[in-house]
């Protein structure tokens, strides 16, 4: 009779493991694409695998680890052991939502890098500086957004915005190469530089750089 409580007891919790693992499998398939809507009529759809680089296919394939353990009646996992793998598929139906968050929030942030470059492009094109050529590092938009730009002398500027962390806050930096000889000069140019993108304040420009173009 022990035995055969012990037996119901052991069963009790690989289905619980069961169960939860598959609830939390359903959770992370329901949330592999969201979509966000932005301002006005226009949506965004996230592929959560993508701006999390691969962390929701992690977790995917840990829960189905996980569930494949919990589906094997003739296991020989103890009773504990199940009852831990039920804590670990129930923790990931937090972490799968975490990961939605950190999937918009780099989205958009990536969206705001190409919006803050245009924004630097219209108040240097006040200044003479035309543009020359943008992109993703490394045609991947998930990474940082370059711009650069050339004036009728031949000075040029780089401007870099990048994110930075998990908050994935984006960070101004730029370089700018100027053809006068004078190092006095270039720096004065370079807190004009500053000035202009900064605008009333909204926007701060990280470490900058100037070099003479010989």
């Amino acid at each position: 009779e022990r035995l055969e409580l012990l037996e119901m007891h052991w069963e009790h919790y690989r289905q619980l493991a069961y169960e939860s693992a598959t609830a939390a499998l359903l959770l992370i398939d329901e949330h592999k694409l969201i979509d966000y809507r932005l301002d006005g009529d226009q949506a965004l759809q996230v592929e959560v695998n993508y701006w999390t680089e691969g962390r929701w296919q992690a977790l995917h394939d840990q829960v189905s680890a996980l569930r494949q353990q919990a589906a094997d009646a003739q296991s020989t996992l103890t009773a504990d052991q199940f009852r831990e793998l039920q804590q670990t598929a129930e923790q990931a139906h937090d972490q799968a939502l975490a990961l939605v968050t950190i999937a918009k929030t780099a989205a958009l942030s990536s969206i705001k890098r190409r919006d803050i470059q245009d924004i630097i492009l219209e108040r240097l094109a006040e200044m003479g500086f035309e543009y020359q050529d943008s992109s993703y590092e490394g045609e991947d938009c998930r990474r940082a957004y370059h711009l650069k730009l050339r004036n009728g002398n031949g000075d040029e500027l780089v401007t870099i915005v990048a994110p930075e962390g998990e908050s994935f806050n984006n960070r101004l930096t730029f370089n700018f190469f100027d053809q006068s000889p004078n190092e006095q000069v270039r720096e004065e140019r370079l807190g004009l530089l500053r000035e202009q993108i900064e605008g009333e304040g909204e926007m701060k420009v990280g470490p900058m750089q100037c070099e003479q173009t010989y």
